[in-house]
């Protein structure tokens, strides 16, 4: 298969994350992706890059999430890791 910069292409096993679909980023000796899911970059040989993938991408990276949810994701995680922590010490301060 015939990769290029910003294709979607689908993999056959999934990242840890749920996903299977990266975006490509570079294409040269390695293979530069970007898992849509949780935005993870991995490089891999061409070798290995081109045997993984299944005949599915989508030209130009359609479907792709804007980078602002993923900062409001990792905020909202923040706020909530910071309530938990706030609603276990308050207790023993006595506030």
């Amino acid at each position: 298969m015939d990769l290029q910069v910003n294709d979607i292409a689908e993999l056959k096993k999934e990242h840890p994350c749920g996903s299977k679909r990266w975006q490509v980023l570079r294409v040269g000796m390695d293979i530069k992706l970007r898992c849509m899911g949780c935005g993870h970059e991995v490089m891999q040989p061409t070798a290995e890059g081109g045997k993984n993938d299944t005949a599915d991408r989508a030209e130009g990276g359609n479907g792709m999430r804007p980078k602002w949810t993923r900062y409001l994701a990792m905020g909202i995680a923040l706020l909530l890791a910071i309530v938990m922590a706030l609603s276990l010490v308050l207790p023993y301060i006595g506030l």
